[in-house]
């Protein structure tokens, strides 16, 4: 069996269609850093890395680079990312509780259909408590979920 100390690390790459709107998106508003950049070419798609915090994303400009992934990440204080943001963008984005893991969440949507849950965890559940929450807040049976 593999030692699992072995990975270090994971990077996901986000699928983007314009860099100046992934800039001004995870640079400028998220508060991303942009640590580097390459282009084959001038005026080819561009392929960025980005940091922030410990979390490092690349973001990809070609074609063939997906978009729509889904990406949760887990903050010590989401109040005040939410505060932090909506101090560069009011009104942008909102803190909500009650879902079905018991947490505070903001929701991100990029200009590019990438989905962010940025949460602070408020209380520990079971998977069973969790399935079962899940399933009184959307109306199902919860042996099903």
């Amino acid at each position: 069996m593999a030692d699992q100390s072995n990975i270090k690390s994971w990077y996901p790459v986000f699928g983007v269609r314009s860099y100046a709107k992934a800039v001004d998106y995870y640079v400028d508003w998220l508060g991303f850093n942009l640590d580097w950049e390459w282009r084959e070419a001038p005026g080819q798609p561009a392929i960025v890395s980005i940091s922030r915090e410990g979390i490092n994303i690349g973001l990809n400009e070609s074609e063939d680079a997906a978009t729509g992934a889904w990406l949760i990440v887990a903050v010590a204080d989401v109040q005040a990312l939410a505060e932090e943001w909506n101090g560069r963008r009011p009104g942008s984005v909102e803190v909500v509780s009650g879902v079905p893991y018991e947490g505070y969440v903001i929701y991100l949507k990029d200009p590019f259909g990438n989905i962010w849950f940025v949460s602070t965890h408020k209380e520990d559940l079971s998977p069973d408590e969790i399935r079962a929450r899940a399933a009184k807040m959307f109306g199902g049976n919860p042996a099903a979920s």
